[in-house]
């Protein structure tokens, strides 16, 4: 595990990002509810394929969406109500990726002295209720499970904050099942993003009478890669 020193949202840690594989994301990859293999993988593949070819973002800037504007606002506050109910002190991080760069998440915090971090979500009244009254699970399973993996937490405090409501905490440990079902799924989405990414970058921008080669099948690579 790496813990890169810089601050969330700025360029530097969207450079970081970049065609990158990240724990908020990785519900597009298995299903947070059954853990299997989502076939629309394929697409967020093509995503980072093209994030890495170019250079550019093709994530959209959500930042001017009043729901995300009032998160951004309201974090603060939702880690200062955590703070008082649980007694933890917490710290900023920037972040976390894999020893290889290939995989990386964002905690909003991490408990100071200890292993673990904290996932922050500022939602609408409605959405509030939703994480407070039912399971989690069908929200963020991967994200958090995600974090858990990449970092090696011992487990990930989700809070949820309404101005409207009181706070929800709950504490989220590993679930070793789902990981394992999750790496293996991370290293197969990997070996083909790199596999992709290179024959995209061989070939680059072609005209359209270009004859290229077939595309080799996925039997032909004995990549590997271990999360």
């Amino acid at each position: 595990m790496k813990e890169h020193v810089v601050e969330q949202r700025t360029d530097q840690w969207q450079k970081l990002r970049l065609g990158m594989p990240t724990a908020s994301n990785f519900h597009r990859i298995i299903s947070n509810t059954t853990g299997k293999k989502l076939a629309a993988a394929r697409d967020y593949l093509c995503e980072l394929v093209y994030e890495k070819t170019t250079g550019k973002f093709y994530r959209k800037d959500l930042s001017g969406i009043k729901a995300v504007q009032d998160g951004i606002r309201l974090e603060p506050k939702a880690v200062e109500e955590f703070e008082k109910l649980t007694r933890l002190k917490t710290r900023p991080v920037g972040f976390i990726t894999d020893d290889n760069m290939r995989i990386g998440c964002s905690p909003d915090r991490l408990i100071a002295g200890s292993n673990q971090a904290v996932e922050v979500k500022c939602p609408t009244g409605p959405k509030h209720i939703l994480y407070t009254a039912f399971s989690l699970n069908e929200n963020y399973r991967a994200q958090i499970q995600g974090q858990i993996m990449i970092g090696g937490y011992e487990g990930v405090h989700f809070v949820s904050y309404n101005e409207e409501f009181a706070l929800y905490h709950e504490y989220v440990r590993p679930d070793q099942k789902f990981i394992t079902a999750m790496g293996t799924y991370l290293t197969e989405f990997t070996v083909e993003l790199i596999r992709v990414t290179d024959y995209m970058r061989r070939w680059g921008v072609f005209p359209k009478d270009a004859v290229l080669p077939n595309f080799p099948r996925e039997d032909e690579s004995d990549d590997g890669f271990g999360v």
